[in-house]
């Protein structure tokens, strides 16, 4: 952890974008930079939909390799969207909204965890704060406004080659059932799929492989694969249309 910590830490400093700094200093927000080699593979995307932005952390790395891009991201945690508002208030190609991305209109409980990124509407199994330390339920909850990506008026037909990244903790197959209309102009799709239930009834990999195959996606590379007892728990995934 103190590694990769260090590595973020150093590939800020010779980031040399004050915006980066500016975050950091006033939100402690530091780009994913664990994507970069995700990032390096892809064709430049246009438009980006990021579903669980957090803090901003995917959509700040990709303002640093995608200046004109249409960053568009969706954030349920009224902390963490704050500071990802406040982050890109000057940016008028990034818009972050303050919702849940399912598979239908709903008000919803999300249980809200230690470290927030985790936080999900599912129960966590004991698994999750045991692979993953720092986890922990905080034994709070917040109302959230569930929404589909389908009923928001995203025009889709401008862009010619939208990137869609979803790390919603164990809600993905939901974030994908509601956007069947928009998954047809989908160029890629990065995401954060598990293969052992670490929240409560979640799809896992074979779930969200098996959907997307039905849209013609196909899986391309895997990066960021976390291990425990030598088995696969989790992995960022890219898909791309066949």
């Amino acid at each position: 952890m103190l590694a990769i910590r260090l590595k973020k830490l150093f590939y800020l400093i010779f980031s040399f974008d004050f915006s980066v700094y500016k975050n950091f200093i006033l939100y402690g927000l530091v780009p994913s930079y664990e994507h970069r080699s995700f990032i390096s593979r892809i064709e430049k995307p246009d438009l980006i939909i990021d579903i669980g932005t957090n803090k901003g952390q995917f959509a700040s790395l990709m303002k640093l390799y995608f200046k004109e891009s249409k960053i568009i991201g969706f954030e349920p945690l009224s902390k963490d969207f704050a500071i990802a508002e406040k982050a890109f208030k000057c940016h008028n190609n990034i818009n972050i909204y303050q919702y849940a991305i399912g598979d239908k209109k709903e008000n919803k409980l999300i249980n809200i965890s230690k470290s927030s990124d985790s936080s999900s509407f599912l129960s966590q199994t004991p698994l999750q704060s045991e692979i993953f330390d720092g986890t922990e339920p905080s034994f709070s909850q917040e109302e959230t406004k569930i929404r589909t990506i389908d009923s928001f008026n995203i025009d889709f037909n401008s862009y010619k080659n939208a990137l869609l990244k979803i790390d919603v903790q164990g809600y993905e197959l939901k974030a994908l059932i509601g956007m069947k209309d928009k998954l047809k102009v989908i160029a890629d799709i990065y995401i954060e799929c598990s293969f052992i239930e670490l929240y409560k009834d979640q799809c896992l990999y074979d779930d969200i492989k098996s959907y997307l195959s039905m849209h013609n996606f196909i899986e391309c590379n895997r990066y960021n694969e976390h291990y425990y007892n030598n088995k696969l728990v989790q992995a960022d995934i890219h898909f791309k249309k066949s």
